[in-house]
């Protein structure tokens, strides 16, 4: 047999000749992938140029797909016949799949992968596993392709999915071979594994187009409604909360309630509701989950509606929901008696804000800890970076900031590695806070703005909340104005997270007190100081409210009023000290977090 006689020419002399004819402003990629596809061959080349040329883009002319199928018809013919299904097969193949598309035991396969290799149609490596085949040319691989009938074509796609899907070929593989075998509903069944399997490798964007192209298949029902869950998530993780909630609202008409997707929807959707400030709509979701976390149902149904009402009772406690978010957390944690790491995970990650809001920091962080390490079980490091960075922020709520900062510096380079945006970013917001007290007011202004940036239009919560931090660094640094300003705009955006709110007016109330508008800083602090009097919960900042509203009621001349404030914000701080079991921690506790020292010494000083 007579190898193809593909005249050589160097990349360098090629690649020239392309832009002679292209134009020296033709883009490097288009030249590259013309030399490339020529691979040598300036017949090749030329009529290549010429299409692009003309615009025929992408088009493999005629002349060049005759000229190959003409040196392609020397060959024997079970050559031929070999080197049509390996054609199917596409870019790397082996003996085995081959012969799984001849189906004929009288084509001695292995004989003419290597006579077709000795003569340079084909390359072969060896990676220890068996030999592995790849065309040396790919006009040579697409001429192959052209010579077969389109019913040889569509039967020949749809045996090498069927001999890949028995071996565990790559799902994406699978997905392109039975949709060009026009299996379109094995085809979108492929694509969601195939998005899966992007999502868990934490491709963000190939999950999205993955499930996108079983979508455009025609997929429907419970089908569509998974593709839309993988979005949904992919999108979470992206910061891109419209296109989340939408997804996911999708998803959950589309789902049946027995199927665990349905839950991971409900979970989404939630979380939508809850980065947009929809907290009716967040109450409603959790109406549904709770209602089907009371029933009865398989064992794989209620580890999923676990996962579900945990993480949903988190987003309760932000809310400002306790009652409903202890209810849920109580259905949640009965009904994953039986779970898997991911479950019991999802369990400590609402009991962490459970307890801080409880007054109870030292469990918070346990909680926080033992989330990190049933994510890590589990295999899940997106959800192990995001309670790294709640472990760095319990750290800092412990006065420990030294740790905290190591922890969230760690946090932000996994989070970046991983692509996720929103992790990162609350990850700077606190890593913001931990810096200004650590006495780095420009690193602390720095990493809060990049925060806010993030956050923008996604999540109101979390930039409510990094506003707020930017407004307290602004105050210390003598910024009033702009710190005023930023302490509005929080408060605006946390109208619905209600256990969250408090510290805005904490901080707007104490940058009014060193503006010297006393008055005003003691209508804010009031006003704030009614969430926790009506029985709420604050989520951070309890200890800075109390001491502003001290400060404001002695500016304005209220001394006993003060004094019993004072001795209230005191009592507090004790209690939740009390909490802390390791000496070193309530330590620091106590005299490195500035607004317990500060109303520690303020106390101390009224009573001598």
């Amino acid at each position: 047999m007579q190898p193809l006689p593909l005249a050589p020419l160097p990349k360098r002399a090629a690649a020239r000749l392309a832009r002679s004819v292209l134009g020296e402003k033709a883009a490097d990629d288009v030249v590259g992938a013309l030399v490339d596809k020529a691979a040598g061959n300036v017949f090749f080349l030329e009529e290549l140029l010429r299409a692009e040329a003309s615009g025929r883009t992408g088009e493999v002319p005629a002349t060049v797909v005759a000229m190959v199928q003409s040196r392609l018809g020397a060959l024997d013919a079970d050559a031929r016949r070999v080197l049509r299904a390996a054609s199917i097969l596409g870019g790397a193949f082996g003996g085995a799949g081959v012969r799984a598309l001849l189906g004929d035991d009288r084509v001695d396969v292995d004989r003419w992968l290597t006579a077709l290799t000795q003569d340079e149609v084909l390359s072969a490596r060896d990676s220890g596993q068996g030999v592995t085949y790849a065309f040396r040319h790919a006009l040579v691989r697409e001429g192959a392709y052209a010579m077969l009938t389109d019913e040889d074509r569509t039967l020949g796609h749809r045996l090498a999915a069927e001999w890949l899907a028995r071996v565990d070929g790559s799902a994406l593989v699978i997905a392109w071979h039975y949709e060009n075998a026009g299996e379109t509903t094995k085809a979108a069944t492929a694509w969601l594994e195939a998005a899966e399997q992007s999502l868990e490798s934490t491709d963000l964007a190939g999950a999205i187009t993955n499930a996108e192209r079983g979508v455009k298949l025609g997929a429907s029902e419970g089908l569509l409604g998974a593709l839309r869950v993988v979005q949904a998530q992919a999108h979470h993780w992206r910061g891109e909360t419209e296109s989340m909630q939408a997804r996911a609202a999708e998803a959950v008409t589309l789902l049946s309630p027995q199927d665990p997707r349905w839950a991971d929807a409900m979970t989404l959707l939630a979380v939508g509701k809850q980065r947009l400030g929809s907290t009716s709509d967040l109450a409603s979701v959790a109406e549904k989950l709770q209602a089907m976390l009371e029933r009865e149902g398989g064992t794989k149904e209620k580890a999923a509606l676990a996962r579900a009402g945990g993480r949903v009772a988190s987003l309760l406690f932000f809310a400002g929901k306790q009652d409903r978010a202890a209810a849920m957390l109580d259905a949640a944690e009965q009904a994953a008696r039986d779970g898997g790491s991911d479950v019991i995970a999802r369990i400590h990650q609402a009991r962490a804000p459970h307890a801080r809001q409880a007054g109870r920091p030292e469990e918070a962080l346990a909680h926080a800890e033992a989330a990190e390490a049933a994510f890590r079980a589990a295999g899940d490091l997106r959800n192990a970076c995001l309670m790294s960075g709640i472990r760095g922020f319990a750290l800092s709520e412990l006065g420990a900031y030294e740790e905290a900062e190591g922890i969230l510096r760690a946090t932000l380079v996994t989070a970046e590695r991983l692509g996720l945006p929103t992790v990162a970013a609350t990850a700077r917001s606190n890593l913001g806070m931990v810096c200004l007290r650590l006495g780095r007011a420009n690193e602390a202004e720095t990493e809060t703005r990049a925060a806010i940036r993030a956050f923008e239009a996604s999540d109101r919560r979390h930039e409510g909340g990094s506003r707020a931090y930017l407004a307290l660094v602004l105050r210390e640094a003598g910024a009033l104005d702009h710190a005023e300003k930023e302490a509005r705009r929080a408060l605006a955006l946390l109208d619905a997270a209600l256990a969250l709110k408090p510290l805005a007016g904490a901080i707007l109330a104490s940058i009014l007190l060193a503006a010297g508008r006393a008055n005003e800083a003691l209508d804010v602090a009031r006003d704030a100081m009614k969430w926790p009097e009506s029985g709420g919960r604050i989520e951070e900042g309890e200890s800075l409210l109390r001491l502003t509203l001290v400060r404001a009621l002695f500016a304005n001349g209220h001394a006993e009023e003060a004094r019993t404030a004072l001795a209230a914000a005191r009592a507090r701080i004790m209690e939740r000290s009390a909490t802390i079991q390791r000496p070193a921690l309530r330590q620091k506790f106590l005299a490195s977090v500035p607004e317990h020292a500060t109303t520690l010494e303020l106390a101390a000083a009224s009573l001598s």
